[in-house]
């Protein structure tokens, strides 16, 4: 859960991206599997434990999000919509969905990303969606350790996790 562990998942999902990048953007599923999860699993999430991330979360009445990492109460601390890789990246749709889902919550972040790109909203920050935009970032253009960095200080599992 080092910066140093970010910084690695992150150089080699980039890595994976240029050179397969073919199979990892024919649909989420390898999308996930393959540029979103090692990232997470380098933040200290056990995406195994069902006591630290949900896959699929209802939540609300606007469907399901991909992944819910947990809070010590089980609610949902960090949501993240998962997007195939596309040379488009996150679009304004992947936003508004994503606003959607948030509805209510008024604290943790949520997360739109295809791997490559990723943004975070700091739901507890007061004002409209755009103005909680708390990181922008593209891990083939951005400094790996600036990215490291900024997931790790947004998106890290926290120590004091129930295990």
């Amino acid at each position: 859960m080092a910066v140093s562990d970010v910084r690695e998942a992150i150089e080699q999902v980039a890595d994976h991206v240029e050179e397969f990048h073919e199979y990892i953007s024919r649909h989420e599923t390898c999308t996930r599997y393959a540029a979103i999860d090692p990232i997470l699993i380098s933040l200290g999430w056990d995406l195994s434990d069902v006591t630290e991330v949900e896959v699929e979360y209802e939540h609300n009445d606007f469907g399901r999000i991909d992944y819910a990492l947990l809070d010590n109460n089980d609610d949902p601390a960090i949501i993240i919509e998962a997007k195939k890789l596309t040379s488009s990246g996150i679009r304004v749709s992947h936003e508004r969905q994503l606003l959607a889902y948030s509805e209510g919550m008024k604290r943790g972040y949520a997360v739109p990303t295809n791997g490559v790109d990723w943004k975070v909203w700091d739901l507890s920050k007061r004002g409209n969606f755009q103005s909680k935009l708390a990181l922008e970032i593209n891990i083939l253009e951005d400094s790996h350790r600036e990215c490291a960095t900024e997931l790790n200080r947004l998106l890290r599992r926290p120590l004091h996790h129930k295990r």
